[in-house]
């Protein structure tokens, strides 16, 4: 193996390691120090290599990682308030949290949480409850029907 090749695979392990920290501490603050000092990087040289490795910015993946959270709590603890979940999945407000899913989703959260089904649009493809996609390039799967949303 060359230095090359274990340089790779050094900064695939330290990108590895940043994301099972912000998976395991959503609640808490990330903020790009916070998270280029777990893979011991600069600031600058993370955001790079992370968004090189990971395909989106740490920021983008942190975001992701928290709305999916939330989505998960709002189906299955029904008994949690929004403002409970906000404050699980780390977002600095309730107002920051339903732009956000709502822009995510297409969706609002107590929306999300009243439809029957576990399907969700998401610029135009549809995602079961666990993320995967059920459908692409706004085709619907065979005997599909989605919920009423509104635009």
């Amino acid at each position: 193996m060359n230095a090359q090749e274990r340089s790779r695979k050094e900064y695939i392990s330290r990108i590895n390691k940043v994301m099972d920290h912000v998976e395991k501490n959503l609640a808490d603050v990330l903020n790009l120090n916070t998270i280029a000092n777990q893979a011991h990087f600069s600031p600058y040289h993370f955001h790079r290599i992370f968004t090189f490795l990971a395909g989106e910015t740490p920021a983008g993946f942190i975001q992701r990682i928290r709305l999916g959270k939330a989505a998960r709590l709002l189906r299955t603890h029904p008994e949690m308030s929004i403002n409970d979940i906000v404050r699980a999945c780390g977002f600095s407000s309730l107002a920051l949290f339903s732009r956000s899913f709502r822009k995510y989703f297409d969706i609002t959260a107590r929306e999300f949480r009243e439809t029957d089904l576990a399907v969700y649009a998401k610029e135009g493809f549809y995602h079961s409850e666990n993320g995967k996609v059920v459908g692409k390039n706004k085709q619907l799967p065979p005997d599909f029907a989605p919920p009423s949303l509104r635009r």
